[in-house]
């Protein structure tokens, strides 16, 4: 009798074990199958300058510049010749054309002593735009030599100390000085 029962517990062990692998065998073939497809994409942010052709090539007559934005338009590429009495503000616009909303951020001077870039208030919301103002008189060297010719009195001097003057004038403005600056605008996510 106990043997009966030793084979009782046995044979319903063995049922037990054999059911339970066809029950894990039949879930994986049913598992097998299920697959989970992902597609996604991310956003990114690109500021570039935006110029109109009217302001693009900007002529006065104390000076004339070309504004350029570079082929990726991150940069702003200033070029030309001014006199030393130039002074203009102009109009740049930087528009994101990334798929994430931007905002202005912060702004860095890396180098340069005749610009100053000031911020305008914002008016379009994709764009930001900035006042660039250009002038050689804040080189304090040559407003330094500057005034010492608008100092010098001309009534009280000798023909030879006005031609001398002159001739300094005439140098003052015939040398050419090449001036770099260069300004940092940082932009973040602005969702």
């Amino acid at each position: 009798m106990r043997k009966i029962k030793l084979l009782r517990k046995k044979f319903i062990f063995i049922c037990i074990i054999f059911s339970m692998s066809i029950t894990g065998v039949g879930y994986a073939a049913w598992n097998d199958d299920a697959a989970i497809n992902l597609s996604y994409k991310t956003g990114f942010i690109d500021p570039v300058f935006i110029m109109d052709s009217s302001e693009s090539i900007i002529t006065v007559k104390n000076g004339a510049l070309s504004l350029t934005p570079s082929q990726n338009g991150n940069t702003l590429i200033v070029k030309g010749e001014v006199y030393p009495d130039f002074n203009e503000n102009i109009l740049v616009k930087i528009m994101d054309d990334g798929t994430i909303p931007t905002v202005f951020n912060e702004l860095s001077e890396k180098k340069g002593n005749v610009s100053e870039l000031n911020i305008n208030k914002n008016i379009n919301k994709n764009i930001e735009s900035f006042t660039l103002n250009i002038s050689p008189n804040n080189d304090e060297e040559l407003m330094q030599l500057y005034e010492s010719f608008s100092t010098f009195n001309e009534e009280s001097s000798s023909l030879e100390q006005q031609i001398e003057i002159l001739r300094e004038k005439i140098n003052y403005y015939s040398k050419e000085r090449k001036y770099e600056f260069e300004y940092k605008l940082s932009f973040e996510q602005g969702l």
